[in-house]
């Protein structure tokens, strides 16, 4: 790779987007639900060039919207069933990726109130 001045100007504009949201971020309240759901839909055969569909898919926790998604499908789906199936598999290894996050914060979380435990017989 070549990285020209048009590269560094750009990199540097990013940088300077990141420093500007440094305390931006999302916050998700105990009340607010979390039931998560996905959502997925394919175009079919939607690229004009290769004829692949693109998988499109939105996660939820509660109301809030925790991850999305949008990608050409790796293969050329014959039907709009194939289609379909492809972009729901996503979706769910989305969805299991996502309960994998939280139960292993649940677990992180547990195990640190356990040690705050027992930081505090010690002390006493």
């Amino acid at each position: 790779a070549k990285p020209t001045e048009k590269h560094l100007k750009e990199v540097k504009r990013i940088f300077r987007y990141l420093q500007g949201t440094v305390n931006t971020g999302l916050k998700y309240m105990k009340d607010s639900g979390f039931e998560l759901t996905g959502f997925s839909d394919p175009d079919y055969a939607g690229c004009k060039d290769t004829f692949k569909s693109t998988s499109g898919g939105a996660q939820f926790l509660g109301e809030k919207l925790v991850s999305w998604s949008s990608k050409k499908q790796d293969c050329m789906a014959l039907s709009t069933a194939k289609a379909e199936y492809v972009s729901l598999s996503a979706c769910c290894a989305q969805v299991l990726l996502t309960l994998s996050f939280l139960s292993h914060k649940d677990h992180r979380k547990s195990k640190e109130e356990d040690e705050m435990k027992n930081l505090k017989r010690e002390i006493n």
